[in-house]
């Protein structure tokens, strides 16, 4: 019951932010730097009133509160307001990462200069809560990069041999087959997955597409581990930047929550218009402060909820909905569909937030300690985009390779 009411509520909310995204789009083209501008405008300035009205209201201002609440009022508010601008910051910043792109750590655009200084101290386990930048993972990175190269030459090579295949067939008076007589037609990329969508490749083929890769038909490329593309960060939910998504949709309800938890008398304070009023924020803009720390909270919310979600079943928003498609059809045929990536939601949130975990694998490095979930810093994802762990029985519950829907099938946002 509560899985189908969170999906409710949560198509309900996409559905109302997608209608705004398509009428923006409309009036104002690309939408993505005006998203983003408005964001920081309405989320900034809701910080400002709140740090001028609500907070000296609630605890300079108010002669029952101690020290003590003084001091983790303004730990509290601080922590918060760091955390979501941090990792709306990284959001935006950190490309979600495409097939064509070698897999790389991010380093480019690590975390704040604060927690920068002291990783020359940080000795022993005190290391693992900063982002891992020594030889090992530097070698560890050179090796996925030499084994997407291998994956690509293996690729080209395949495609190669089915060439020679079928010319071969066609010379022996069998064309599309075997080469035999058997007649058993030959299948151009029959166990591979490639995009239709993007650009061909300099020999003509189609470029290689790994699994849990999807086209976005907004940015016209495919996105590893895609979800889904926002306007808010002017990209899409991918790979490398799907922590940062998630944990600003996390913080940043906390944030709207304390602030209507805390807003209640400054609200009050705001409708006594006798009284005067001696605070830089007009009345008007703590009446908007209090209404759109209300309604995101809610709104955002339920996207965070269903982000949790589909964490914890190890799935992407397209992925859930091809599932619902594929137990469908198992379940016409006789047959039983389980999502090979679900390893247990101990597992999954390990594996999303890369974690140390109690069962380590081959396929990637030792994780990080579960406090840098809690902190302000960059951290890489647990796969390379190319490499997926999977359950020891994916096999037997699988779809089969022609079965597995592609980008070229289009849903219309009313579809369960």
């Amino acid at each position: 019951m509560a899985p189908k009411l969170l999906a409710t509520c949560t198509r309900c909310v996409f559905k109302n932010f997608k209608k705004f995204e398509r009428c923006s789009e409309r009036l104002l083209g690309k939408v993505g730097p005006v998203f983003i501008a408005l964001a920081v405008v309405l989320i900034g300035g809701c910080a400002f009133a709140y740090f001028d009205v609500v907070y000296r209201l609630r605890y300079i201002n108010n002669p029952a509160t101690s020290t003590t609440q003084l001091v983790i009022g303004a730990l509290w508010s601080a922590y918060l307001v760091t955390m979501f601008s941090f990792h709306y910051y990284k959001a935006i910043t950190t490309k979600p990462g495409t097939p064509q792109e070698p897999p790389s750590p991010p380093s480019s655009a690590t975390s704040p200069w604060f927690f920068r200084l002291p990783t020359g101290l940080c000795v022993g386990p005190l290391r693992r809560l900063l982002p891992n930048q020594d030889h090992s993972t530097t070698t560890l990175q050179r090796k996925k990069a030499k084994l997407v190269k291998d994956i690509a030459q293996a690729q080209e090579k395949a495609r190669s041999s089915t060439s020679s295949s079928s010319l071969s067939g066609d010379k022996n008076g069998g064309s599309g087959t075997d080469g035999l007589g058997s007649g058993t037609k030959l299948r151009k990329h029959q166990h591979e997955r490639v995009c239709r969508k993007c650009p061909l490749l300099a020999n003509g083929l189609p470029p290689e597409k790994p699994e849990r890769t999807h086209h976005c038909s907004v940015c016209r490329t495919c996105i590893l581990k895609y979800d889904h593309h926002c306007p808010w960060i002017s990209s899409c939910v991918g790979l490398h930047n799907e922590r940062y998504f998630l944990l600003f949709l996390v913080y940043f309800t906390l944030a709207c929550t304390t602030v209507v938890v805390q807003g209640w008398e400054a609200l009050m304070r705001c409708l006594e218009f006798g009284n005067t009023w001696e605070f830089y924020t007009p009345r008007v803009g703590v009446l908007l402060l209090c209404v759109l720390a209300a309604v995101m909270a809610f709104a955002v919310g339920i996207m965070a909820a269903s982000q949790l979600w589909l964490i914890a079943t190890n799935e992407t928003a397209v992925e859930s909905h091809d599932n619902k498609w594929y137990r469908k059809v198992s379940s016409h045929r006789g047959r039983t569909f389980q999502n090979p990536y679900h390893l247990g939601w101990k597992r999954n949130f390990a594996l999303f937030f890369n974690l140390e975990s109690s069962s380590p694998s081959s396929l990637r490095e030792r994780g990080h300690h579960w406090i840098t979930v809690l902190l302000p810093v960059a951290i890489p994802p647990s796969s390379d985009g190319w490499q997926w762990e999977k359950r020891r029985d994916w096999e037997l519950y699988k779809m089969e390779f022609e079965d597995e829907l592609t980008d070229e099938e289009e849903f219309s946002d009313d579809d369960d």
